[in-house]
C-alpha cells in the first residue's frame, strides 16, 4: 500500500513537472504538511511515503526505552520528560542516597548511538547475553526547585528476549524486579514506571521515517557558553533512514544527480532542532523562533525513497510547537 501510495506521489510531481514555469501552482512545489500536535508535549512519528502522522503519545506516557534487536543493549531515557540519570557510585540498591546537587546528571546525546546514552555502555559487550557492571543509576525528574528522585534502578542483563533489572521508588522498601521483553518488530519498546506498565508505544519500524518529539541537546548561542536545553525537532527512525543536510541550496531545482552525490549519514539528529533559530527572554520567560527557510534536507526513507525536505514555519494559529514544512520525492 505505501508503495502504491509513493507511485500516486511520484506520478503527481512528473506530471508537475511537465507544465510551463508559469503554470505551477503557487506558492510551493512539493508538498506541504503541518503537525497539528504541539511537539513540545507529543511525540508524533512521520511517513514521506502516506505524507502522515502514522502515531502520535503524549511524551509522558514513558522513563525509560529498551533496544528491541535480538543483540540491542541500547536504554534511552525520556529527557522530553525532563528525566536525567546519574551513574552513582554504588552497587547495592537498598544502599540510600541523597541528591547532593553535585550530580552530573546525563541526557541521551540525541546523535542515537548506544554508547553516548545517558546510561552508557552498563554491561560487558564483549559476551552474549549481556551481563551488567552492578552499577546503580539514579532517575530524577528536574523541576523549578532542581532535580528530585524519581527512582533508582540496576540492570541485571540483555538477552535475546528481554532485559532483566531491578529498581526502588522513593519511600519503598521493597526491591521490584522487572523483565522487559524485546518485540523484534519495534525498534524499542517503554517502561512506565508510574504505571508499572510496559508499552510498544512507536509504531512498526518500518512505518515511518522521522518523529518529532522534545528532548535535550547542547544548544550554542542562547548564552555566552554552551547549555543543555530542552529542545523540539525531529530524530530519524534508526532503522535505515539517513539525512544530509544544505545550506542555501535551491529547493525547486534538486535533482537525482544531487542524490548521487550526497553523503547521507544515519546520525538521528541530524535534521534535529536546529532548522530554527531561538531567541530567549529569561526575564520574561518567553522565547522567539525564527526558521531557517534557506536549510534544505535530502532524506533517504525507510523504504529506501528519496526526498527533498525543507522547513517553512513553526507555529500554527499564532502558537509555536507546530512544524510546517514541504516535501517533494526526488526520482531518477
Amino acid at each position: 500500500m505505501k508503495e502504491y501510495l509513493f507511485n500516486i506521489l511520484a506520478i503527481a510531481f512528473l506530471s508537475v513537472s511537465c507544465f510551463e514555469e508559469d503554470q505551477r501552482v503557487p506558492p510551493y512545489p512539493g508538498l506541504v504538511s503541518t503537525i497539528e500536535y504541539d511537539i513540545t508535549f507529543y511525540q508524533g512519528y512521520f511517513d514521506f511515503e502516506t505524507n502522515s502522522v502514522v502515531k502520535t503519545h503524549h511524551r509522558d506516557e514513558w522513563d525509560l526505552a529498551f533496544g528491541c534487536d535480538a543483540r540491542s543493549w541500547h536504554i534511552k531515557v525520556n529527557s522530553g520528560n525532563e528525566l536525567f540519570v546519574y551513574r552513582s557510585a554504588l552497587i547495592d540498591l537498598n544502599e540510600p542516597y541523597n541528591i547532593s546537587g553535585n550530580e552530573e546528571w546525563q541526557y541521551d546525546n540525541p546523535t542515537g548511538y548506544p554508547d553516548s546514552s545517558a546510561v552508557g555502555t552498563w554491561c560487558d559487550t564483549s559476551v552474549f547475553p549481556y551481563l551488567s557492571h552492578n552499577k546503580v543509576y539514579i532517575l530524577a525528574q528536574k523541576g523549578v526547585q532542581g532535580y528530585s528522585e524519581y527512582l533508582r534502578f540496576q540492570m541485571f542483563s540483555s538477552d535475546s528476549s528481554c532485559y532483566l533489572l531491578q529498581y526502588l521508588k522513593p519511600g519503598e522498601t521493597v526491591l521490584k524486579q522487572l523483565d522487559v521483553l524485546k518485540a523484534d518488530s519495534f525498534n524499542f519498546t517503554y517502561y512506565n514506571f508510574k504505571e508499572e506498565e510496559q508499552k510498544n508505544l512507536e509504531p512498526l519500524k518500518g512505518s515511518y521515517d522521522i518523529v518529532f518529539m522534545p528532548y535535550y541537546d547542547l544548544v550554542y548561542g542562547i548564552v555566552a557558553f554552551p547549555m543543555p536545553y530542552l529542545v523540539r525537532g525531529a530524530l530519524l527512525n534508526p532503522d535505515g533512514t539517513e539525512a544530509c543536510m544544505y545550506e542555501n541550496l535551491n529547493f525547486e531545482n534538486i535533482d537525482y544527480e544531487q542524490v548521487l552525490s550526497a553523503k547521507f549519514v544515519d546520525r538521528q539528529n541530524i535534521i534535529g532542532w536546529d532548522w530554527k533559530d531561538v531567541s530567549i527572554d529569561f526575564a520574561g520567560g518567553t522565547a522567539t523562533y525564527n526558521v531557517k527557510t534557506n536549510r534544505v534536507y535530502l532524506l533517504k526513507s525507510v523504504e529506501g525513497n528519496y526526498f527533498s525536505l525543507r522547513f517553512l514555519s513553526y507555529t500554527l494559529d499564532g502558537k509555536y510547537g507546530f512544524p510546517r514544512f514541504e516535501f517533494r520525492p526526488v526520482l531518477p
